[in-house]
């Protein structure tokens, strides 16, 4: 049976997504937002108009982070790339189901507190062996072109990411 969070708050701090380390006074919608602006670039800081973080329901366990763009080629290009940028929120500590992206209704206007905000310290990633390569060439192959570069990318990231977590396992567990 899954564990009940009887808010997001009570998920946020039982599951470590933020750690409770005494500097947690940001609000929780501040805490995202400068998790989102900290491990993207120029390109979705300049077109995300808004974030907001909706709680789990029935048996999930995380929540999903719903973020919203200012222009349809955004929303599009933004879906594409879901999986990077979950990858991305999850080595900096935020755990999530799921990101949709949802065309606004507003320009919006990054606040001044965002403005410089350097890039968070990402782990290198380990690089695949030739035969993870060809996996990923023979598993994209048919794939039209327009679309086999980004998946391709983003499955070399999770393959990567999930060497990255393995090793960190077995120093751990040593």
């Amino acid at each position: 049976m899954a564990p009940k969070f009887k808010s997001i708050d009570n998920l946020l701090h039982s599951e470590g997504i933020f750690s409770p380390d005494g500097k947690g006074k940001l609000s929780k919608t501040k805490k995202i937002y400068k998790q989102w602006y900290s491990v993207n670039g120029d390109v979705e800081q300049k077109h995300t108009t808004g974030l907001y973080l909706a709680e789990p329901s029935g048996y999930d366990k995380y929540p999903t982070l719903i973020v919203y763009v200012d222009k349809p080629l955004f929303v599009q290009e933004f879906r594409t790339m879901k999986h990077i940028y979950l990858t991305r929120l999850e080595i900096d500590g935020l755990k999530l189901k799921d990101i949709q992206f949802t065309l606004s209704k507003d320009e919006y206007v990054k606040p001044k507190e965002y403005e410089g905000l350097k890039k968070a310290e990402v782990p290198e990633l380990p690089e695949l062996n030739s035969e993870e390569i060809e996996l990923i060439e023979w598993q994209t192959k048919d794939m039209p072109e327009n679309l086999k570069d980004t998946v391709s990318k983003a499955m070399s990231l999770s393959m990567r990411k999930q060497k990255f977590l393995d090793t960190q396992k077995s120093q751990n567990s040593s």
